[in-house]
């Protein structure tokens, strides 16, 4: 009996679109949600961007010292990790845009690209007490 409906299909165009338009109906109909891009890598890099500036924050105020591992960390946080972050985003983001159903989310988009312009300079500024501090 399979094979019967196998071989109608593949000879009848419209059978064909007949059983794909059952079979997208019953799966889309389970799943009427947006689809829109992932969220986890926005917070991984809003969490190193506040790493990094608490790195940097705690070695500029006066007090104990410079911490090279502290100004290290935080280079790598804001400098690396949120522009990769950025980077995993905007692809996942990008592959998730063919389907039908995917929504936009503006404010999203502009949040990754400040974080990804806050995490560089962060970082940058984490870099040149880190050179400050081994040039000493």
């Amino acid at each position: 009996m399979v094979m019967a409906d196998r071989s109608l299909t593949d000879t009848d165009p419209l059978a064909r679109v007949h059983a794909q338009g059952n079979l997208m109906t019953s799966s889309s109909s389970s799943t009427r949600e947006a689809v829109v891009a992932p969220a986890w890598p926005v917070l991984v890099a809003v969490a190193a961007l506040v790493v990094a500036a608490l790195a940097a924050l705690l070695n500029i105020a006066p007090g104990d010292g410079v911490s090279v591992p502290m100004l290290l960390l935080g280079y790598l946080a804001g400098a690396i990790i949120t522009l990769v972050m950025s980077a995993i985003y905007r692809s996942l983001r990008n592959s998730r845009r063919n389907h039908p159903r995917f929504r936009v989310q503006l404010w999203l988009d502009r949040l990754v690209g400040f974080l990804a312009l806050a995490g560089l300079l962060v970082g940058l500024a984490n870099a040149f007490l880190l050179a400050t501090e081994l040039a000493k």
